[in-house]
């Protein structure tokens, strides 16, 4: 298995996109792959990576194929290219599946889709016993590694940390204001929070008919930036991060607001700050700023890095035996053959020596000592 990859690593997004076509279209990307240059394909297309995993060395004529679908000049692309051969195309492939790859370490939706673009592959009769084998593989130590680490649940995003706490925040039901939805870091918080069931989410923007489409489709009532106030009082955390040079809530505003007396939480994930720092003076307030959550990031950060050694080594270990696997099976008719035919056991050990060197060879011989002793009555 080969596999050419075009990712978030080198390419940038407008270059991802041109290549990231939809269901339909894979599929006809990948019978034209089939009849034409490989004998088994997977198409996987994300926001972040076009990967195409083939048999044979027809990497030349995928590239242009890519060229096509994306309307590049021919080799165009070619700067954006990582290309996995052999061995290292499946250690890539488990490596991707056990969210190793992405941008956040360790993330799950990736397995998913990869597992969506293999049924695909299954679905137009594209992958025969060699892929099957490696992908079920890699799934199946995708799943180890979540079960047997903690890789999948350390949160590193600053966005992420946040909808956590504030998901927390009463203990049970939890009514969230968002300030400045549309925005990187207030739309990933946003994503997050609607992530916990327990929360109902609410946004603000400035300009609602301007880039709220992402914060709309994730089906979150959308207010105007001026209604903020008005929504404070009825919310238990209100979050902001806007890129605003001056505050986005202010401590007066902010207590004329109040009506109800109950605890909330205050999150400020902005640079230079959103929240006046005076609010966490209001009773029953409490004021978390991004600096609390970074710290918290970089110590799960480095976290996160140990247990991916961890997962590392499992993957190792899980390729070492699928390799092993593919070779009997691809040694399979000579064995058959030779169980009908008589087998000079001393030729064979003699070739062996010659063939593989001391630990190998040491090994061999391990284990058919331990047949013979077996053998034994």
């Amino acid at each position: 298995m080969n596999c050419i990859s075009i990712s978030f690593k080198l390419a940038p997004r407008e270059i991802r996109s041109r290549i990231a076509p939809d269901k339909s279209k894979q599929v006809e990307f990948i019978k034209n792959l089939i009849s034409n240059y490989t004998d088994e394909c997977v198409m996987l297309c994300t926001c972040n990576r076009t990967e195409i995993y083939f048999d044979g060395e027809c990497q030349n004529e995928i590239l242009q194929a890519l060229c096509q679908l994306g309307s590049f000049e021919e080799n165009e692309l070619g700067r954006y290219v990582m290309y996995f051969f052999g061995h290292k195309a499946i250690v890539h492939l488990f490596s991707l599946a056990a969210g190793l790859d992405s941008m956040v370490v360790g993330e799950d939706e990736i397995l998913r889709q990869l597992k969506e673009a293999y049924e695909i592959s299954v679905e137009n009769s594209s992958v025969s016993s060699q892929f099957n084998m490696i992908f079920q593989s890699a799934f199946a130590c995708a799943k180890k590694i979540k079960s047997s680490t903690s890789l999948s649940t350390i949160p590193v995003s600053v966005a992420t940390l946040a909808a956590n706490t504030a998901a927390k925040f009463t203990g049970s039901s939890v009514t969230a204001l968002v300030i400045g939805a549309t925005g990187k870091i207030g739309l990933s918080t946003l994503k997050n929070l609607i992530s916990h069931k327990n929360v109902t989410v609410y946004a603000t923007t400035r300009n609602r008919n301007k880039d709220t489409q992402p914060a709309a489709e994730l089906g979150t009532k959308l207010y105007s930036f001026s209604d903020r106030y008005d929504l404070v009082d009825s919310s238990d955390c209100i979050i902001s991060a806007t890129s605003a040079p001056h505050y986005t809530l202010n401590f007066l505003d902010v207590k004329n607001a109040i009506k109800t007396k109950k605890p909330r939480l205050f999150i400020d994930l902005a640079v230079p700050p959103d929240i006046d720092p005076h609010i966490s003076e209001i009773e029953k307030a409490t004021l978390l700023t991004i600096d609390s959550f970074e710290k918290i990031a970089k110590q799960n950060n480095i976290k996160k890095e140990k247990i991916a050694l961890t997962a590392k080594e499992i993957i190792a270990n899980e390729v070492d035996s699928l390799e092993k696997e593919l070779a009997y099976h691809e040694f399979l008719p000579n064995l058959n053959q030779a169980s009908q035919n008589e087998i000079d056991t001393k030729k064979l050990i003699i070739a062996l020596k010659s063939e593989l060197d001391f630990s190998q060879f040491n090994a061999v011989i391990a284990a058919i000592s331990k047949i013979l002793k077996e053998g034994e009555p």
